[in-house]
């Protein structure tokens, strides 16, 4: 899919595919969604804790929406 013509890959959130497509270094853009609550657990299964190589972003827009969320979007640096 990355070779061919089109636009960057664009990942939504954090899980599997993203963990995938950071390893294989085919990540371009993260768009995260910030929800202003907390569920007050978490340890090395939790959503953002994953043994993966450092990867450097770089905060292209963030766009906060009246409910309070926060839509973060950043490119990989490469």
């Amino acid at each position: 899919m990355k070779a061919e013509p089109g636009g960057d890959i664009v990942q939504f959130g954090v899980g599997a595919v993203t963990h995938a497509l950071v390893r294989a270094g085919l990540l371009d853009r993260l768009r995260l969604w910030l929800h202003p609550f907390v569920l007050g657990q978490g340890g090395p299964d939790a959503l953002l804790y994953r043994d993966l190589p450092t990867t450097r972003f770089d905060l292209v827009s963030a766009t906060p929406l009246t409910t309070g969320i926060v839509v973060l979007d950043y490119r990989v640096r490469r």
